[in-house]
C-alpha cells in the first residue's frame, strides 16, 4: 500500500470513529481532519504551482473513497453516517470561476 492510500484509508477509519456523533460534530471533525491532509498534500508536492492541484487532487481520493465505503454498506447505519462524511467533503456548492454565458 503507498503512503497516499495508507493516508485515505486513516482518513476513512477516522471517518468510521465519528459514527455516533451527532451530524455536526461528524462533519466539523470530517473538515477539520480532510484540511489536515490537505495540507499534508500540499507540503509533499515540491512543485509551488502544483500546490493547490495536490489538495485537490487529496479532496478527490477521500471522496472517491467514503463513495466506495457508501456502496458496500448500503441499508446500514454507517451508509447514513458516512453520507453526513461525503456532505462535509462535498462542502458548500463552489462558486463558478467565470460568468455564465
Amino acid at each position: 500500500m503507498s503512503d497516499i492510500d495508507a493516508r485515505i484509508e486513516n482518513f476513512l477509519l477516522d471517518a468510521f470513529s465519528d459514527h455516533g456523533n451527532n451530524s455536526s460534530v461528524v462533519s466539523e471533525n470530517t473538515r477539520r481532519r480532510l484540511a489536515e491532509l490537505e495540507e499534508m498534500f500540499r507540503r509533499q508536492e515540491a512543485d509551488e504551482r502544483k500546490k493547490d492541484a495536490a489538495a485537490e487532487r487529496c479532496r478527490v481520493l477521500c471522496r472517491l473513497r467514503v463513495v466506495k465505503a457508501i456502496d458496500k454498506l448500503k441499508g446500514t447505519p454507517m451508509e447514513a453516517h458516512l453520507q453526513i462524511v461525503l456532505r462535509a467533503i462535498e462542502g458548500p456548492a463552489r462558486k463558478r470561476l467565470t460568468p455564465w454565458p
